[in-house]
C-alpha cells in the first residue's frame, strides 16, 4: 500500500507529542490534504510502517490545497487594488471637471 511520508512522518510527530491520530488526522483534513492520502499513511502508521525515501511505496508528496486558496487570494486582491485604482481615477476625474465648470 503507497502512502504519503509527508503526512506519515506528521502524524507520527503530533502523536509522539501526545495527540491523538484522530485529532492529527483531522488536522491534515483541515489543511487541505487528500482524505485518502491522511488514511493510507493512518494505516501505515498503525501497522508499524517505515518510510523509505525514494521508494516505490511513497506516494509524492501532494500540495495541499492551501496553495490554490492562497494564489485565490492573491487574485482577488490584485483585482480589488485594480478597481480601488479606477474608480479613485474617475472620482479624480469628476472632481476635476466639477471643479473646471465651477470657475
Amino acid at each position: 500500500m503507497a502512502f504519503n511520508e509527508f503526512i506519515f512522518n506528521g502524524l507520527k510527530q503530533a502523536i509522539e507529542k501526545g495527540e491523538s491520530l484522530e485529532s492529527a488526522m483531522l488536522s491534515f483534513y483541515n489543511a487541505g490534504y487528500n482524505k485518502i492520502d491522511i488514511e493510507d499513511s493512518a494505516r501505515a502508521l498503525q501497522r508499524g510502517a517505515i518510510p523509505q525515501e525514494n521508494s516505490a511505496n511513497v506516494v509524492s508528496k501532494v500540495s495541499p490545497k492551501r496553495e490554490e486558496k492562497d494564489t485565490l487570494w492573491l487574485y482577488i486582491t490584485i483585482v480589488l487594488g485594480v478597481v480601488f485604482l479606477s474608480l479613485s481615477g474617475v472620482l479624480i476625474y469628476l472632481l476635476l471637471q466639477k471643479q473646471q465648470n465651477g470657475l
